[in-house]
Formats: C-alpha cells, sequence, structure tokens
C-alpha cells in the first residue's frame, strides 16, 4: 500500500509539472526589447507635379507606412507651408485623413515663385520629416 502511495504522488507530480511547462511556453511570445530600436516611418509625399502655374490647385498625397504596414494611427501628421525666404511665417496645417495611412492636402497657389512644404509624421519615439519644393511659375 505505502509504494502504490508513493507512486501515486509522483504521476501527479509528473502531471503538474508537465501542465506548468506547458502553461509557460504557450505564454512565450516576444516582446521588444526596452533597448529594441522602433522601426522607421515610411512616407511617400506624391503630387501631379512639382512645378504648378499659378491658379492651379495641387492636391498633395501622404502615404504612411511602419513595417510595410499603413500607419493608421500616427500620434501626429502635419505639414508646414512657407514661400522662399520667408520660413518665419510658416503656415502649419493638418492634411485630411482619407484612409489607414493615407492622408490629403489640397493647396491652391496664387502667386509665382518657390514654396516649400515640410511634412512631419509622429509615432511613439520616432518623427519622420521631409521638405519637398514647389516652384510656381
Amino acid at each position: 500500500m505505502m509504494k502504490q502511495h508513493v507512486w501515486i504522488r509522483r504521476v501527479l507530480l509528473l502531471v503538474f509539472l508537465l501542465v506548468a511547462l506547458v502553461g509557460c511556453s504557450a505564454n512565450n511570445t516576444q516582446k521588444p526589447s526596452a533597448n529594441a530600436e522602433p522601426a522607421p516611418i515610411e512616407v511617400e509625399f506624391q503630387t501631379k507635379t512639382w512645378a504648378p502655374k499659378v491658379g492651379d490647385t495641387l492636391t498633395f498625397k501622404l502615404v504612411v507606412t511602419q513595417n510595410g504596414q499603413p500607419l493608421d494611427k500616427p500620434d501626429d501628421v502635419y505639414i508646414e507651408l512657407w514661400k522662399d525666404k520667408q520660413r518665419e511665417n510658416h503656415e502649419t496645417v493638418k492634411p485630411k485623413k482619407i484612409g489607414a495611412g493615407l492622408y490629403e492636402l489640397t493647396q491652391t497657389y496664387k502667386e509665382p515663385g518657390t514654396y516649400y512644404l515640410m511634412y512631419h509624421v509622429e509615432a511613439g519615439e520616432v518623427h519622420e520629416m521631409s521638405k519637398r519644393k514647389v516652384v510656381v511659375e
């Protein structure tokens, strides 16, 4: 009787250990390391032309991705606009969200000259920005 009792204890202990091991391995998803670099943001800045005529209305599109997927909920997306040599008088506008990772801004140019647009996209610790030049004839 004593041997049977020891045997049952060993089987129960083995079953308990197996259940604990299976439970631990099932919850073993990889989490990003605290020191890991956040994934960069990719932005494609598009328009029909970068050299419009006076009076033309341009539609600028931003296609924003991260890890090859549309970045649907960035912390912030905005565009700075200014005329050449007037950076201190820049205007900041929020483009309209038109889909997952897609933003749009419409701009009409009433005077000839060189204009600049600089987009900013922020997500967590990542801030992506780039400046483009529009020469209006």
